[in-house]
Order: structure tokens, then sequence, then C-alpha cells
């Protein structure tokens, strides 16, 4: 069995690391992979990196053909970044899932796993406040001026199509938000927070957190980038599904408290100040979550127990982040 992971980030990065210690060897395609940031997480020895663009049909085919690939797991985005531009971020996300899917269909790969986005749902939220667990079934709806979650809302429906229409095997990850230890690009507002809360201890220099898209009121959900690749590689190898979508998130959601309170378990001196009210949601939006996701599909079909908890992906962090100064 070949898999091709389509985006050498740091979920892509992950499910590569997850498949080595499986025995495998995953290929990890990306346009321009950061090999030092790959490196720190999986042996590059243990897997195949090719340099391709999910927007080029020749390289995905010449790809897949030589590699005899049996699944795709398509983590290639634009993350929504200050600096991502429109029209590329439309390119990628959506037009670049559409050339994984042709290929997959012209070539009779078993199945494309797709990296989808609690984001989902956030546009529904200001309208129908969740009152009870979130699951798969609540309302979608696009952020106004969010490029980034309306790219997922259409590549995930894109993606359903592809399924329905044309017998694409198709399974759509709607993953919360990604932490853990990752020297990459950042994408996410929460591998930011960690970023400066960590390494300001680290270098005993006082933390100032003056934007609001760096707390949030509530609980939000994410999840442990150990747990995301473990949840992507059960995807892939599921039999019989009964659903096609489905909500990864940890075992449980994290205040903005709960998280600060778990990194000054390693640095009780830790000097935060925070500026900004810590209220609304998670990233600057204007609900703040007090129902969990609901992973129980996720459980159910796929087999998925989140294997890393709050106290756990911190104190992997922290460690991570202490040899890095260190030079190790």
């Amino acid at each position: 069995m070949t898999t091709l992971i389509t985006g050498a980030g740091q979920v892509g990065t992950y499910v590569a690391r997850a498949l080595v210690e499986r025995g495998e060897t995953p290929i990890l395609f990306d346009i321009n992979p950061r090999v030092e940031a790959i490196r720190e997480i999986v042996s590059l020895d243990r897997i195949k990196l090719v340099r391709g663009s999910v927007l080029d049909m020749t390289d995905l085919i010449q790809t897949i053909r030589a590699e005899a690939v049996d699944a795709i797991v398509h983590t290639a985005a634009v993350l929504p970044t200050p600096d991502a531009k429109p029209h590329l971020t439309v390119q990628v996300n959506v037009i670049g899932l559409v050339n994984v899917l042709e290929a997959a269909r012209a070539l009779d790969v078993r199945r494309v796993v797709y990296t989808s986005s609690v984001v989902l749902h956030y546009g529904a939220y200001p309208k129908q406040p969740p009152k009870a667990p979130i699951t798969e079934e609540a309302p979608v709806e696009r952020i106004p001026g969010f490029f980034y979650g309306t790219t997922k809302i259409a590549a995930e429906y894109i993606g359903l199509d592809y399924a329905d229409a044309l017998g694409v095997d198709f399974v759509a990850l709607r993953l919360g938000h990604v932490w853990g230890a990752w020297s990459g690009p950042f994408g996410a507002p929460i591998s930011i927070l960690l970023y400066l809360l960590v390494n300001g201890a680290l270098s005993r220099r006082k933390v100032v957190i003056d934007q609001p898209v760096l707390v949030w009121g509530g609980r939000e959900g994410f999840v442990h980038v150990r747990n995301a690749a473990h949840a992507l590689v059960l995807a892939r190898d599921a039999h019989k599904l009964e659903h096609r979508t489905f909500i990864i998130t940890d075992a449980r959601q994290y205040s903005f408290a709960e998280f600060l309170g778990e990194i000054r378990k390693h640095f009780p001196d830790m000097d935060v100040e925070i500026k900004v009210p810590v209220s609304g949601g998670y990233a600057g939006t204007s609900v703040a979550l007090e129902q969990p996701y609901d992973i129980s599909r996720a459980r159910e079909e796929l087999g998925y127990h989140p294997q890393v908890d709050l106290a756990q992906g911190v104190a992997e962090y922290v460690d991570w982040a202490r040899r890095k100064q260190a030079g190790g």
C-alpha cells in the first residue's frame, strides 16, 4: 500500500510520521517543502519527498503512476494567514482538490481523504448558537470575507459530489484547530499563541497578548497534530463507512485559561500581560462556544480515540522547544 500525502506542512508531515511508524514509506508531495521542519518530525530516509504542485495534473498523475499510489491524504492548502491572496487560496484549496480527485478517478486510486475543518460551521453560530453538542449535521455557513473558510466549504461539497456522481471514494475530516510542535509556517492562531508563550518563557521575556485573535471565550475545539494524523490514517484504512464526513477534535474542548494554566505548570514564573478581553470566539469570531464538538461518529466508524490530551501535548511542545533552543 502506497500513500500519497499532498502538502508537506504540519499535518501532512505528521501523517507521514504515523505511516513510517507503521512500517510504510509514504510520499510527501509539495511544491516547496520546508525540509528542515520536516526533518525534525520524520526521518527523510524513511519517506519519499516529491516536489510538485496540486495545480499541475501532470505532476499528480506522474507521481501516482510512478509510485503505484493506493490512497491519497490531501492536506495541501493555502492557510488563512494575513498575507494569503484570495486568488491563490481559491486555486489551491478548491481547484487543487479537484485535480486530486480527477487524478484519483483516472488512475483508480482507492480513496481520497481530505482535511476539511470545523470552520465550516462558524458562519452559522451567530444566527444559531449551539444548544447541544456540535455534530456533523450542524448548519454549514460561510463567514463573510473569510476566503479560507469558504474554500473549505466548497471543496468538501465538491468532494462529496465526486463521490455521489462519479464513484470516487472521498472522506472528509473536519479537523479542529491544529496545535503541536512545528517549525514551519504557522497557520492557526493557536500555533502563534503557543510559540509566543513558550518561547517567551524560555527566553525569560514578558509576553504581551494584544491581538484579539489569540484569545477566546468559552471552550474551543482544538486537535493535537498527532491526533489529527492518527484520525487521517484511520480514515484511509476504514471499511464500510456509513458516512463521509467526520468531526475530529481532541477528547474535550479547552478554554483560554486552561491552555495558559497548562503552560504555567512548566513555567510558574512566566510573565504574561493580556491586553485584550478574553471573550468572543476563537480567532476573532463573535460567538464563544460552550457546547463541545461531538466526535462519536468518528469513534464509532473510524475507531478514533484521541491519544494526546492537553497536558501531554503541552509537555511535548515544551520539551521540543527546549531542545530547539539548546540547538538539539
